[in-house]
This record gives C-alpha cells, sequence and structure tokens, in this order.
C-alpha cells in the first residue's frame, strides 16, 4: 500500500482501521509499523497529541483500537474490526482451560486469568502481586496478551504529595472481552480458525505483496 506519514494523534485511529492490523516498531515485514509511518524525531518526545509513542496510550484508553503485545511478543494494533478474526485464529477455537492443556502452558498463565474472572481490570503491578509471579510474569503477560486473552487498556503514572507524576508508566490490563464484550470477541467463532488464519495472511499479503511467505507465518504465529 502507499506510504505515507502521519503526524498527529487523530490520523492514528483510521491508519489503524486502514489497514486493520499495525504493529508498533519495525518486525519481520520490511516497512510494516507504526514506526515507518510516522518521523523518527517525533518519537519520545513526550507530547500526548504529536508523540507516537505517546499516542498508544491515548489508544488503548478509547476502546476503539485493540493495544498489546500481539506479534512475537512486541507491541502493536489491531482494528475493533480485525480483533474477532486474530481471536478466533489465536485461539483456535479452544476454551482457555483447553488451550492451555493442549499446548502445556505453565500454571502461572491459570493464576493470572483467574484473577480477570473476579474483576474486570487491573494494573499490571497488582497482577504480579496478587499472582505471586516474579521472574515469569513478563512472559505470562505477554503470552496471555499474544493469545488475545489480555490487552492493555490504559496506562497511569505514581504522583507525588503535590500531584505531579513520576517515574516509568504502568500498564493496565484487562480481558479481551471486558474490552470489547464477550459476545463481539466471539463473533467470528462460527468460522474455523484455520479460515480466520488464512484471511489475515491473505489481507497482510495484500498490503506488502513482496513480503515473504515465511515472514507472513512468522508475523501471525
Amino acid at each position: 500500500m502507499k506510504k505515507r506519514h502521519i503526524r498527529d494523534y487523530a490520523e492514528l485511529r483510521p491508519l489503524v482501521e486502514e489497514m486493520g492490523i499495525l504493529p508498533l516498531f519495525p518486525g519481520a515485514i520490511q516497512g510494516y509499523s507504526l514506526w515507518d509511518y510516522t518521523d523518527e524525531a517525533d518519537w519520545f518526545q513526550g507530547d500526548s497529541e504529536y508523540d507516537p509513542w505517546e499516542w498508544r496510550c491515548r489508544a488503548a484508553a478509547e476502546g476503539h483500537l485493540a493495544y498489546g503485545k500481539f506479534f512475537g511478543g512486541k507491541a502493536g494494533f489491531i482494528s475493533r474490526t480485525w480483533f474477532p478474526v486474530f481471536v478466533n485464529a489465536r485461539r483456535r477455537g479452544l476454551t482457555f482451560d483447553a488451550i492451555r492443556r493442549k499446548e502445556k502452558w505453565p500454571e502461572d498463565t491459570r493464576k493470572v486469568m483467574a484473577l480477570f474472572q473476579q474483576e474486570g481490570e487491573f494494573p499490571s503491578n497488582d497482577v504480579k502481586k496478587r499472582s505471586g509471579l516474579t521472574r515469569s510474569f513478563d512472559r505470562t503477560v505477554t503470552l496471555l496478551q499474544h493469545k488475545t486473552y489480555l490487552l492493555t487498556t490504559g496506562f497511569f503514572r505514581k504522583r507525588s504529595k503535590e500531584g505531579l507524576e513520576y517515574g516509568w508508566s504502568t500498564a493496565i490490563l484487562a480481558t479481551a472481552e471486558t474490552y470489547f464484550g464477550t459476545q463481539y470477541v466471539h463473533s467470528c467463532s462460527y468460522d474455523s480458525w484455520q479460515d480466520s488464519r488464512q484471511e489475515i495472511l491473505d489481507h497482510v499479503a495484500g498490503m506488502f505483496p513482496r513480503a515473504p511467505s515465511r515472514l507472513l507465518h512468522l508475523f501471525l504465529d
């Protein structure tokens, strides 16, 4: 597709909706990331209107786009339209317990997901504390986001007594069902997961026809 640069936050949502799927940073497919559609000089400036790094915070909280580590452990956006297709492809028509047993996921994944059955949304540091996980926490959350069970739904920073923000931003996590609604998240469940997977591959191949097939499969898996 024709490359263009976007310069402010208002242009992010139309770009993601047009592309359907957009990693944040460069990965397996050349030219396929928000980084490639923006100017490098605009990044990490701290301006929520013009800094693409800050756009993820606003987009995650607004409920129009899915944001999380969906692409081989790397973060990015999936449009609302394409998200149910991704859910069907990644979960392969299985319940959480079924896919956990089939793919032999560690017990840590069950501990984290059990928290979200009680409440809908948690800061990631609370999830880490309540689950009792330490070294495996980041790996566990990344797996659950890759499989579309958890999304990043916002960020916050600590505040001083004077009300000033400080320190690194902390992600807020929620299940996809909490964020978009259970019925919508599972709206492609009547299709086979193989068909959904092929639909995504065809879509990305249509945008990047020169990308080698092995990279397309690597991107999806």
